[in-house]
């Protein structure tokens, strides 16, 4: 009543923690009173939080809680794994007690999963710890816990030992119950059939004091089966009333595992749940990742090719450009050395001739080379095997679209479409600057770029780009 109310208040209050450290408790007494449904319920609530908040103690001793609370309702495997998880922590946190208590859990655990060898193994190396340790009532569960082992391997005379350690160490009714019962045993085996009715009588007594109704229903039993074979008859029917009433009060208990039962299926439903649900967002998370990765390939691909494409192109105009301005200069130096050879055949014939009109006319002559500029423009043939955009389709859409465009108007646009400079267009067509400037006015008007923004090359690179 009182945890409930001070859950109550803490609820109130949103103190998380408290509400936990008070649920935790409540666990505790809902499996003294083996009330295991809500036992359950409540340490795993409490346990939720600890984890939250980063509560290594409270987490740890929530583990343990667990484990004894599966393995005392028979689900060996759940119990196991907090056991498992229980020794752990503790080993981390080099607390002897925590310790000592894990390895006395293991081996219970172990011997219930018919590994004997490690159940010995564990408990000998509990009881090696414990006996510098002031706990006295951990002393007494680990000696116990040996001498059943003992007990159950065949071992007697250990086992009485064992239990010769542990007397000393007895505080509880569950504890003297164990110590009388394998006491019971060890007689039994000895044919003392009186001491061995004596010390179950005893166990039966100890663990009447306490809710222990399992082992209780256990030791009548046992009583039953003894007194039987004795010929006691008012002692063996005294003892199975006894029973019998055990077993009536039983039913309520039976209630109380079934219950545990029907909890634990829908704790388990709901984390089965919760694991299906984090695998469909980890699905999910995986394809989206799968499509980002898809979709950055493509984008990586696409750019990386189109960056291809367009050095490709640069190194073709780089050529173009460059095999234009080595031929023209070739054709330059052959002129030069022609017209040079000329004038000089000239200058001698000159020297030569005395009649003064015929040396006039040959000076006219030189002149005239001299000044002259030859027309050095390609062919249409050699213009498309030197710009390669001059013959291309996107170049003959342009010419269809702009008809009225002169021979000089389409080289012109040719050599703009590779990135030109009017100074190398120039040097290429041995006009001026200032013409070249005045022909690529007249190109804007005629294509309609009254926009001083707008280029001649961005116009073109549309075309280029078809």
């Amino acid at each position: 009543m009182e945890s409930g109310r001070a859950l109550s208040i803490y609820e109130e209050n949103s103190n998380e923690a408290m509400c936990a450290a008070v649920k935790f408790d409540m666990a505790r007494l809902y499996l003294s009173a083996g009330i295991y449904d809500k036992a359950l319920t409540c340490a795993l609530e409490a346990r939720s939080v600890f984890s939250e908040n980063r509560d290594t103690d409270m987490l740890t001793e929530s583990d343990n809680f667990l484990g004894a609370v599966y393995f005392q309702c028979g689900d060996y495997d759940e119990a196991g794994k907090y056991f498992r998880k229980y020794m752990d922590a503790a080993a981390i946190s080099e607390d002897s007690t925590k310790y000592i208590t894990a390895l006395n859990n293991m081996s219970a655990w172990s011997f219930i999963s018919s590994d004997t060898a490690s159940a010995l193994r564990l408990a000998h190396e509990a009881t090696a710890l414990c006996r510098n340790i002031p706990d006295t009532a951990l002393r007494a569960r680990t000696y116990l816990n040996m001498s059943s082992l003992m007990i159950n391997s065949g071992h007697y005379t250990e086992a009485e030992a064992w239990l010769d350690s542990a007397s000393s160490c007895l505080t509880t009714p569950e504890k003297y119950g164990h110590y009388w019962l394998n006491r019971h045993v060890i007689s039994l085996k000895d044919n003392d059939t009186a001491e061995a009715v004596s010390f179950l009588r005893k166990s039966v007594n100890a663990y009447s004091q306490g809710e222990y109704s399992l082992d209780l229903l256990d030791g009548y039993d046992r009583l039953v089966r003894i007194l039987s074979a004795t010929g006691d008859t008012a002692a063996r029917n005294a003892s199975a009333y006894a029973y019998w009433q055990t077993f009536e009060r039983m039913d309520i208990i039976d209630v109380y595992y079934k219950m545990f039962s029907y909890q634990n299926e829908i704790i388990r439903s709901k984390e089965a749940e919760k694991r299906m649900e984090r695998q469909g967002l980890l699905r999910m998370f995986l394809t989206m990742a799968v499509s980002v990765v898809i979709i950055a390939v493509l984008i990586i691909t696409i750019y990386v090719n189109r960056n291809r494409l367009l050095l490709e192109k640069k190194e073709q105009e780089l050529r173009s450009k460059n095999e234009i301005l080595e031929i023209k200069n070739i054709e330059r130096m052959k002129l030069e050395s022609m017209t040079e050879d000329v004038l000089a055949r000239l200058s001698q014939l000159k020297a030569s001739v005395k009649d003064r009109d015929t040396r006039d006319r040959i000076s006219g002559i030189s002149r005239d080379i001299e000044n002259t500029t030859k027309d050095q423009n390609f062919t249409d043939g050699e213009w498309s095997r030197l710009v390669p955009v001059f013959n291309s389709e996107p170049y003959k859409k342009l010419i269809k679209e702009f008809p009225d465009l002169t021979v000089n108007e389409r080289r012109l646009c040719a050599l703009l479409s590779i990135n030109m400079s009017t100074k190398e267009i120039s040097d290429i067509t041995r006009q001026s600057a200032h013409s070249i400037n005045m022909a690529r006015s007249r190109l804007r008007k005629k294509f309609g770029l009254t926009n001083r923004q707008a280029s001649i090359q961005e116009f073109l690179q549309k075309y280029n780009n078809l």
